[in-house]
């Protein structure tokens, strides 16, 4: 847990995590001057969208009223100015996070969850429902599932170039030794842009799996 300069505020270490590789996809982009449409609709500001676990923030812990037993992926938005996710300082850094955490706090409340409920349930809303994001983050590290067979370790395969979309980012956890893996994806042109930054090297190892 990180303090922050408010009070009675504060940023886990997903927050400042999920800061961190946004920073990084922002900066490469920008860097590999790759052009696009910004999702967010303010000037000189990122979105980000997130998926998070609704089981155990829905009400009462029962979605929709008991007659679903499957996952509940939470999917909220963030907004951001341009220039913290470009500056590498750590106040800057901090503000991101804190931002992050303050959309999970009001977004994923028991009474946001349930608005969002009735509003999937209403039949006069269907088809207006709409997701995305400069930079979309989903985390796996609590729903990994691990199942062994006998025919070796687990591993990763794709389908070949273009399995997934850029800006994207998956968390992976090991279960033998905790270790996170982080897939982050952009523009081709962005690569080495991406694979060079100051702050991605000095939190990350690179694993070549190709």
């Amino acid at each position: 847990v990180l303090a922050t300069e408010e009070s009675n505020t504060w940023i886990s270490s997903g927050d400042a995590l999920t800061a961190l590789l946004w920073g990084v996809n922002t900066r490469a982009r920008q860097t590999a001057n790759i052009h696009r449409v910004h999702c967010s609709q303010q000037p000189d500001t990122e979105m980000i969208a997130m998926a998070a676990d609704g089981r155990e923030r829905s009400p009462d812990k029962c979605m929709t009223g008991g007659q679903y037993f499957g996952n509940f992926n939470v999917l909220f938005m963030t907004t951001v100015p341009s220039a913290d996710l470009l500056s590498m300082d750590t106040v800057a850094g901090a503000r991101v996070a804190l931002a992050i955490r303050k959309s999970i706090d009001r977004q994923l409340s028991t009474d946001a969850i349930a608005d969002r409920i009735r509003f999937m349930e209403a039949p006069e809303y269907a088809g207006r429902i709409r997701w995305g994001g400069d930079l979309v983050l989903t985390n796996w590290c609590r729903f990994d599932l691990f199942l062994d067979f006998g025919w070796g370790r687990p591993f990763d395969a794709t389908g070949g170039e273009g399995a997934l979309p850029p800006a994207y980012v998956r968390l992976q956890q090991q279960h033998d030794n905790g270790d996170v893996t982080v897939v982050i994806t952009i523009e081709r042109e962005g690569g080495h842009a991406m694979k060079s930054d100051a702050l991605l090297n000095k939190y990350a190892t690179l694993l070549k799996i190709r």
